[in-house]
């Protein structure tokens, strides 16, 4: 530094010496306030005040370092979270895929109801949003808060019939418990904390979530078991961003041995400016004086702490259920090629999605139906979705096997296959291996006769007849 400072070096050296004694003098001080708070006290009774600012001044307890989250925090957290917002995003678009069905159950068979008058309302729940919209809704409260509160708008006209419906983001609303039951009595909504709060009727709103262990009212989001998961790779990414705003490093080193004169050092600039822009990691750092040099700290090669990233990334993906090679993640490419994917797409919609349209149909049949006195049922029809599906090829290859071995008449085999049906006669027919025998119960198995054996006599070639004398007898043909 006395290089680089010349005369000045003094005044660096003095700076020094009065950091370290300011840097002691606030150690010792809270040596003492914590030796006087701890004073006398057990190690049992350390850990239970959580004790850990005896050691290192600014430390803090792992219990410390988790904080909880309001709902419109945890509603924000799919702005912020690329991840968060990656799993819910892929939730939200596959659920309108199944058309919820409405009709009634006859004992052994769901029976849909085609023309069931709350169908259009279904098309489009409220005049601002149709199926799509509102799905997105109330599924995005629910993954992010544990519940989504929807209200049923009545005809005015007749009090029973429900004519829409609106998913509220569950910062808006608050559940009036009654003091003596502890029993949801009514609920308040308004637009954020601070807004003026209408009353809604118990009656009028209905609730989708999946239960809390703790809360019999409540529920539980998948963000909420992936809390510490999201923080844990939000404080990576903001460790990213402190590093990479605060490391700075000089672009050129220019050194000679005189002093460098404000003239030059401008020039130098000006010319460095017109090439590299601004910015601090462009600016020229200058160098005086024989055998002066200068040492910068290696830039970061990996910020990414061992496998944090790729362990948040899994934990999220796990709790939303979603495959991380379905969103790119980098955890899911490493593991699961882009030729896996097709195999994750149908888990996602099997493990996944099918245990959510289940549970929204019965959210829907509960809060439309069976909470108004009616028995109308609501099913899921996954029929039109590819990922659910048999797989073509082995479905053709199974009918196949099975028309061939006799299984199948001519019309059941083409059903299968999705051909039109040739009816009548023909499309009874079955083929029947000529090794197989058909065969009433209680009959006597005849076996089938042995196919008769041909052989081909061979053609013995005649001698020729011989006279007495021994010539060739001649045979006069008749005429």
């Amino acid at each position: 530094m006395g290089l680089i400072f010349g005369k000045t070096g003094w005044l660096e050296k003095r700076s020094v010496r009065r950091t370290r004694q300011r840097a002691i003098q606030t150690i010792t001080k809270y040596r003492t306030m914590a030796m006087e708070r701890y004073s006398g006290k057990d190690m049992a009774e350390l850990r239970r005040e959580g004790g850990w600012d005896v050691l290192a001044l600014n430390w803090a307890s792992p219990d410390g370092v988790w904080r909880s989250f309001t709902n419109a925090e945890l509603e924000d957290a799919a702005r912020f979270s690329s991840i968060v917002y990656a799993c819910m995003r892929v939730i939200c678009s596959a659920a309108p895929r199944a058309w919820m069905e409405i009709g009634e159950w006859d004992g052994s068979s769901f029976e849909a109801d085609e023309k069931h008058p709350y169908l259009n309302m279904l098309r489009q729940p409220n005049p601002n949003s149709d199926w799509r919209t509102f799905l997105w809704n109330a599924l995005s409260h629910w993954m992010l808060t544990g519940v989504s509160y929807v209200e049923k708008v009545r005809d005015p006209q007749n009090t029973k019939e429900i004519i829409g419906m609106f998913a509220w983001p569950t910062s808006w609303v608050t559940t009036v418990v009654n003091d003596k039951t502890g029993v949801p009595a009514a609920y308040e909504v308004g637009m954020g904390y601070a807004a003026k709060k209408r009353i809604v009727r118990l009656e009028d709103m209905f609730t989708m979530y999946q239960p809390d262990p703790s809360n019999p009212y409540g529920g539980i989001a998948p963000l909420h078991a992936a809390l510490r998961d999201y923080q844990t790779d939000e404080s990576r990414a903001n460790l990213m961003i402190e590093v990479l705003k605060n490391t700075h490093f000089a672009s050129v080193v220019l050194q000679q041995p005189d002093m460098w004169s404000e003239p030059q050092k401008e020039e130098i600039r000006s010319a460095l400016y017109d090439l590299i822009g601004p910015g601090k990691r462009g600016e020229a750092l200058f160098m005086s004086g024989e055998g002066s040099e200068v040492k910068f700290p290696e830039f970061p090669r990996d910020i990414d702490w061992p496998g944090m990233a790729g362990l948040s990334e899994a934990r999220v993906c796990s709790c939303f259920g979603v495959p991380p090679v379905m969103i790119g993640m980098r955890v899911g490419l490493e593991n699961s090629p882009w030729s896996n994917v097709g195999e994750a797409k149908r888990s996602f919609y099997a493990d996944t999605m099918v245990p959510i349209w289940d549970w929204i149909a019965s959210s829907l049949e509960r809060g439309l139906f069976h909470s108004e006195g009616l028995s109308d049922e609501v099913e899921a029809d996954y029929g039109h979705i590819p990922e659910l599906q048999e797989d073509e090829d082995k479905l053709h290859e199974r009918a196949r096997s099975d028309w061939l071995a006799g299984g199948l008449t001519l019309d059941q085999y083409l059903e299968k296959i999705g051909e039109e049906a040739v009816g009548g006669d023909a499309g009874e027919a079955r083929i029947l291996p000529m090794n197989m025998v058909p065969f009433t119960p209680g009959e006597e198995i005849v076996p089938p006769p042995e196919p008769e054996q041909h052989v081909e006599e061979e053609e013995v070639e005649e001698e020729p007849i011989t006279n007495e004398e021994g010539g060739d007898e001649v045979v006069e043909e008749e005429e």
